[in-house]
């Protein structure tokens, strides 16, 4: 599995793609679901970065917003392509 190191606000974490287990798991709990919004989404992106990076996502807790969004958005980058692009097209 490609794991990826990133480094944001001076800290560096490990991050790497979510299993074709791990999506499934999380999509019947409704985690992967591109409708969550406020408190659904916060509760979304703890439980990814758990599966992700187990201790080390309370460290995220410590990073600004736009990091924290950063790292989780890398994450689903790494599972399902560029997030960003496909947006955007």
């Amino acid at each position: 599995m490609s794991e990826k190191k990133i480094t944001l606000s001076g800290q560096t974490f490990a991050i790497r793609p979510l299993t074709r287990g791990e999506v499934k798991q999380l999509r019947e709990k409704g985690y992967l679901s591109g409708d969550l919004q406020g408190e659904e989404a916060d509760l979304a992106a703890d439980v990814i970065l758990n599966v992700v990076m187990g201790s080390r996502a309370l460290d995220v807790d410590n990073l600004p917003f736009r990091d924290a969004n950063t790292i989780i958005t890398e994450i689903l980058n790494l599972t399902f392509g560029n997030v960003e692009s496909e947006k955007n097209s």
